[in-house]
């Protein structure tokens, strides 16, 4: 396990204490958030940009230590290390929780309604992903806009 210590020494930024919340510096272009901040599978990552295609809508941002593709302001999908997130209508939760690899979305140890993770077993085919994508998308592009 990485500690504080070892995470800021690095040749490109100086020693420093961690931030008052405890969570990774994110600060744009920094090697640390970089590195420490948004590790997630580029494969993935490359196969949902596939799926979606150009769209004027969506956009990229870097959240939940990851990526996230957002529709209109409003996240869709996105990759988290090697797991797919998917936001989902949470009236179909249980639902869709009882599919192959699909598991709540928790960082906190409080489960996000409408929120899943989806790990490789549950989208390795493309039918699968696509399923799951189109799921996340359907969902953000019936919310409003932000």
């Amino acid at each position: 396990m990485a500690t504080w210590s070892r995470i800021l020494r690095s040749p490109a930024m100086p020693v420093r204490s961690p931030p008052d919340t405890g969570a990774p510096f994110d600060r744009p272009g920094s090697r640390l958030c970089h590195d420490a901040c948004v590790a997630y599978d580029e494969g993935l990552a490359r196969r949902v940009r596939e799926l979606i295609g150009p769209d004027p809508r969506l956009a990229e941002k870097t959240m939940f230590g990851g990526l996230a593709m957002l529709l209109q302001g409003n996240m869709a999908v996105g990759v988290r290390g090697d797991d797919l997130i998917v936001r989902t209508d949470p009236g179909q939760q249980e639902a869709l929780l009882t599919e192959p690899g699909a598991r709540p979305f928790d960082l906190t140890g409080r489960p996000m309604k409408g929120w899943l993770l989806v790990d490789a077993s549950g989208c390795a085919e493309d039918d699968d992903l696509r399923r799951w994508v189109d799921r996340g998308l359907t969902y953000a592009g019936d919310l409003p806009p932000k």
